[in-house]
């Protein structure tokens, strides 16, 4: 089943929710058990640092075929919403790698 789909599904369900007044982004899980709040913050933050420290585009595409076997470049990175490739797990340790990077 592609995850993209349910992804897609989800925020639309989210979005009826919001307008209903049932619980929101906050509360509703996704497949890999953070909310889609929390996925949002993760695709802000690493965006941020894709941009903010002049990533290439041959490094991302490198790391996230490495490290979690999906296709991934720069252009993904100027989408509002994370892509449904994009999972949690991933993109937190693309985060802790960044910043390990930048560390040295």
């Amino acid at each position: 089943m592609p995850t993209e789909g349910v992804i897609v599904v989800i925020r639309l369900g989210i979005e009826q929710e919001r307008e209903s007044g049932t619980p929101g982004r906050d509360k509703v899980r996704l497949e890999d058990g953070v909310t889609e709040k929390e996925l949002i913050e993760l695709w802000d933050r690493a965006k941020m640092k894709v941009w903010h420290h002049d990533i290439r585009n041959y490094q991302v595409k490198r790391w996230f075929e490495k490290n979690c076997h999906i296709e991934a470049d720069l252009d993904d990175f100027n989408s509002p919403l994370p892509p449904g490739k994009f999972s949690a797990d991933g993109l937190q340790r693309f985060l802790r790698a960044v910043e390990r990077e930048l560390a040295y």
